[in-house]
């Protein structure tokens, strides 16, 4: 019903509000909005869930935010050293759950926690009773159902944990686009490159066809030299005129 990001940069008081405004409507929604047809059970699961909203939220005035709106809303506030993870809304699922699941075996629970009680602080701490108080425990913990996060509210969660490594993730993204956009870039060039080349590769055997090859300044081909003058021609380096009638002097 509500844009998560917008909804995670409201203040608290509002974020409240929006969550009761998404509990009425979903209500209504599903029981129909004449509340006097509804059944007792569906009159009380609704005022239950508007309880549930106002009890979990934060008092007016906090620093928290609240990254994750549901199924169970988490709220995060910064201190110096980190940061405090309010689950005071999954707390309270986690133990109505039990009360509803597990009433049994929380006063099992509750009976072994005090025998093992009077056990350890006799230094029994391998007695029975103990072993039986954490086996319940554990046993108990088990049957609650995870904290599901979901979606975009994965990332806000991410960004109030550790906001130093959210804003390196960016950076490492955004390095990621530029240098993506410069291989692009560079291969253009290259592209482009190889077209000029070839043009000028073109350009060159056309001229070369054209005129029957490159020519000295003199206007003769490449490679036909005038022969010096002279005896010491051979000496002074200069190449024989092997193209000229004669031959060889």
């Amino acid at each position: 019903m509500f844009d998560e990001t917008c909804l995670a940069s409201l203040p608290l008081v509002d974020q409240t509000q929006c969550e009761i405004a998404a509990a009425d409507f979903r209500f209504h929604e599903l029981y129909g909005a004449d509340e006097s047809k509804w059944f007792p059970w569906q009159r009380h699961a609704y005022r239950r869930a508007m309880t549930d909203v106002r009890s979990t939220a934060p008092e007016e005035g906090t620093t928290m935010s609240m990254p994750v709106s549901g199924p169970h809303r988490v709220y995060v506030d910064r201190i110096p050293s980190g940061v405090t993870v309010n689950l005071s809304a999954y707390l309270d699922f986690a133990l109505r759950h039990l009360a509803d699941e597990c009433g049994d075996d929380l006063t099992e629970l509750v009976e072994a926690t005090a025998s093992a009680g009077v056990q350890t602080s006799q230094g029994n701490d391998d007695a029975h009773a103990v072993h039986e108080r954490d086996a319940l425990a554990q046993s108990l913990a088990d049957s609650v159902p995870g904290l599901d996060v979901y979606g975009r509210q994965c990332t806000l969660l991410a960004e109030q944990l550790a906001p130093e490594m959210a804003a390196q993730a960016a950076e490492a993204k955004r390095l990621r686009r530029e240098v993506a956009r410069l291989q692009e870039l560079a291969s253009r060039q290259a592209e482009r490159l190889d077209e000029l080349q070839q043009a000028n590769e073109s350009a060159y055997r056309a001229d070369h066809d054209r005129s029957g090859g490159p020519r000295m300044g003199d206007g003769k081909h490449a490679g036909l030299w005038s022969r010096p003058a002279g005896p010491g021609a051979v000496r002074a380096g200069w190449p024989l005129d092997l193209h000229t009638t004669g031959g060889a002097a």
